[in-house]
């Protein structure tokens, strides 16, 4: 399973470009292993939300998270959200909840993380993420 992050769906839909590159990676994947945490929801409304954009946005955006479908937060997800946070701070590196979310998130499903924000995900043991943004 793939999890798309929040910065990756804002390219998918404001971004031709990239939202070719996607497309292509969707298609290798198969669009059915492709998903959105429901964390990544939670950041797409806070940013929709701060940037005061256009029901438009809003609604195209909507239509592209309903299309790979919302994967729900669980116990399991907050437990290995909670290790992740612990690991990171143990080590002085904290990272954004939102990120320390989706990545417990990622990990208790076994999916890999899509994301240009390699520089933090990539702060978390065992996370697995992927660019198919570059």
């Amino acid at each position: 399973m793939y999890f798309l992050d929040a910065n990756v769906l804002i390219h998918y839909a404001n971004d031709e470009r990239r939202r070719d590159k996607i497309d292509r990676h969707i298609a290798k994947v198969g669009a059915e292993n492709v998903k959105v945490s429901s964390i990544t929801l939670y950041e797409l409304h806070t940013k929709l939300i701060k940037a005061k954009v256009g029901k438009p946005n809003v609604d195209r955006l909507a239509g592209i998270v309903k299309d790979f479908g919302v994967k729900n937060f669980n116990s399991a997800a907050a437990l290995s959200a909670a290790k992740v946070r612990v690991q990171l701070e143990n080590a002085g590196k904290p990272i954004g909840e939102p990120d320390q979310l989706l990545a417990g998130h990622a990990k208790a499903e076994k999916a890999v993380v899509v994301t240009n924000n390699t520089r933090h995900l990539g702060l978390v043991h065992g996370l697995k993420i992927e660019d198919w943004t570059a």
